[in-house]
């Protein structure tokens, strides 16, 4: 309450006021909150957190860059000092077109301490293209406006223009902020957001010595074509919709080993403890397994700061959207270290990344390294394995729900209930129709001759020519989706803003099932993040009457989550969670947070044509108010000429 108190006291000082360049904005000058006011880039921001709350400022400049470009003077040319120069970015050492924040892949790493107020102003350069940030798993309570998504909770920023971004961190854990514009996340627009407790609430059991901003560990994927040639593709099958490497905080080697180029690097000191913050900044869909060379891996929490009773793996996969924090004991001798990133899957074989984890003093000289075979790499034990490794009888790998969570989940009791059954899948179109003179609908050709939109519960979200959230109003209900849109009878689908509306405090539970396309399960696990909200994994698993039988088997689950016998003790909390290939996941949340809330798959193009629908918390009524001067867009029709 003391949060949301302070936050609306901030916006009556943010009306008409904006900020000189690089300066600090004269209103948090003139603020009378009682607040001490810190002018950074994440830098000064991150310090032991005391619980007394700060205003934290942020100049957050996009724009269209280059890797290897002017400020990288002769890296291209093996002059490592040239490398890390200001301003100069080298992801794998391939010459391409790219966007940055701040000019750095990633954008820079904030850090606060919760309940810091975060005041970030976004700053398009870019000449042609709109854009928007979204923080990552931050609920947004009381701050609904700047979720960060376009059409739904604000109007993108068009070219030239700053939309300043407000709200309270008032759960501490590992986020992370990126564009939720298009897929623009792809060619560089993202970065870590850390938020810390005081040193007795993140760490009673003092597992660890150190939490130190240079041990996150942003793991992205990267192509050498700019992610708006995938969309809708290429027809020819020399093009994949699959990444060409991954790279650790922006820096990689590609396989070629054309170029000597500063890799990631991570230093500890003998016999210290230390959590690193895992992040998977990732666009496509090939999961990431990362392991220390060497090391035993102890996992904390997962995304947003929930915790789970320790347990000790051997490697770590992460999907899009996926955090996990976790110890490494530097215990072994001193040397450097290989820290791997691979991907088990066939469909991105040879895709794999070193960074170095390097003990304070040991004398390693730095050389070309040696890129890994994921075929010569022992996983041992995985946490977040996929089902159909981790499901099976017998095995050490540790899906999500086997995770003994810090709480349990809610139980109904005397609350509203509500609860839906959500398949995603796909509609793949037949040429005559998509290419019918004067019809234009989007698709995505994912693999040659293959043209299909993407869905959710058979409805391909498109959004709506305003935001929904503070200009309803103002949209036609020709945008809206129609009644018969929900209908399972409906053979092709409808593309328009997919909506499902929630009481306000109520118990929510979803099953989310792999709906395929014509009794053909996925090929891969799909991540689905729902902003606003963390939620308990229920359960997860496999179809166990067959695949052909999933809505007899989602709907007898359904029929059975209202009932007293419901396991709700020690769930684990998430706010992505990765849907197996020709399986299902059960989530509950008490939907406490009004406004409208994108639910999503984490994988860019599959979000781009559709993957996605919104859950409407409350009534307008519960909203907070819209933001004096808050930006307005929408169509123009007028009907005089």
């Amino acid at each position: 309450a003391m949060a949301q108190k302070s936050l609306c006291t901030l916006l009556v000082l943010l009306a008409a006021v904006s900020a000189s360049p690089g300066k600090i904005p004269k209103f948090l000058k003139d603020s009378k909150t009682g607040k001490d006011v810190l002018v950074t880039d994440g830098a000064d921001c991150y310090r032991k957190c005391d619980g007394n709350p700060k205003i934290c400022y942020f100049k957050l400049t996009i724009e269209r860059y280059s890797v290897l470009g002017g400020a990288c003077g002769n890296c291209s040319l093996g002059v490592i000092e040239d490398c890390l120069r200001p301003q100069c970015v080298t992801a794998d050492g391939y010459y391409r077109h790219m966007l940055t924040i701040n000019r750095s892949l990633p954008g820079p790493n904030l850090q606060v301490c919760r309940n810091d107020t975060v005041v970030a102003d976004v700053v398009n350069m870019m000449p042609d293209e709109s854009t928007s940030i979204h923080f990552h798993g931050v609920s947004q309570m009381g701050s609904q406006y700047y979720d960060g998504v376009p059409y739904v909770t604000q109007c993108p920023i068009n070219p030239g223009q700053t939309f300043r971004y407000i709200f309270v961190a008032d759960m501490a854990g590992t986020f992370y902020y990126h564009s939720h514009t298009g897929i623009q996340k792809m060619d560089g627009l993202t970065g870590a957001f850390i938020v810390r407790d005081t040193e007795s609430a993140e760490d009673p059991d003092k597992m660890y010595d150190e939490d130190l901003p240079e041990h996150t560990i942003l793991i992205s994927d990267w192509t050498h074509i700019p992610g708006e040639g995938f969309i809708p593709g290429y027809n020819t099958p020399d093009i994949k919709q699959v990444p060409v490497t991954f790279l650790f905080n922006g820096r990689g080697l590609h396989h070629d080993k054309t170029k000597v180029l500063p890799l990631a690097e991570f230093i500890v000191e003998q016999g210290k403890r230390y959590r690193f913050r895992l992040l998977g900044s990732t666009c496509m869909t090939c999961p990431v397994v990362l392991q220390f060379e060497g090391h035993k891996i102890i996992a904390i929490t997962s995304d947003g700061g929930q915790g789970f009773k320790p347990i000790s793996v051997n490697s770590v996969l992460i999907n899009s959207g996926d955090r996990f924090d976790v110890i490494i004991k530097a215990d072994q001798p001193s040397a450097r270290y290989r820290v791997i990133a691979t991907s088990m899957t066939d469909y991105c074989d040879g895709l794999e990344q070193i960074a170095y984890l390097t003990y304070n003093g040991s004398n390693e000289e730095a050389h070309l390294p040696e890129l890994v075979d994921r075929k010569s790499i022992d996983y041992g034990v995985i946490l977040n394995a996929g089902l159909r490794s981790c499901g099976l009888p017998g095995s050490e790998h540790i899906c999500l729900h086997h995770l003994e969570g810090d709480t349990d989940a809610p139980a109904i009791g005397d609350r509203p209930y509500a609860k839906f059954n959500i398949s995603f899948g796909y509609y793949y179109y037949e040429d005559e129709d998509l290419f019918k003179t004067g019809t234009y609908q989007h698709y995505d050709e994912s693999t040659q001759g293959n043209r299909l939109k993407s869905l959710v519960n058979n409805i391909s979200f498109a959004a709506p020519p305003s935001p929904v959230l503070s200009q309803l109003s103002d949209i036609p209900p020709s945008s809206l989706c129609q009644e018969e849109c929900y209908s399972p009878n409906n053979q092709k689908s409808c593309s328009c803003p997919n909506l499902y509306t929630v009481p306000l405090g109520a118990i929510v539970d979803i099953i989310i099932y792999d709906d395929g396309y014509h009794g053909v399960p996925s090929s891969f696990d799909h991540p689905f993040h729902l902003h606003g909200y963390v939620f308990y994994i229920l359960d997860m698993g496999l179809f166990k009457e067959g695949y052909e039988n999933r809505e007899k088997e989602v709907g007898e689950m359904s029929a059975k989550l209202h009932e007293d016998g419901v396991d709700l003790k020690g769930k684990p909390l998430k706010d992505t969670i990765s849907v197996p290939a020709g399986g299902y996941v059960i989530i509950r949340f008490l939907a406490d947070n009004p406004g409208y809330w994108l639910y999503h798959c984490h994988f860019a193009f599959h979000l781009e044509t559709g993957m996605a629908a919104l859950f409407k918390v409350g009534e307008d009524k519960d909203f907070p108010p819209v933001p004096e001067g808050f930006p307005k867009c929408g169509n123009f029709l007028p009907t005089t000429i």
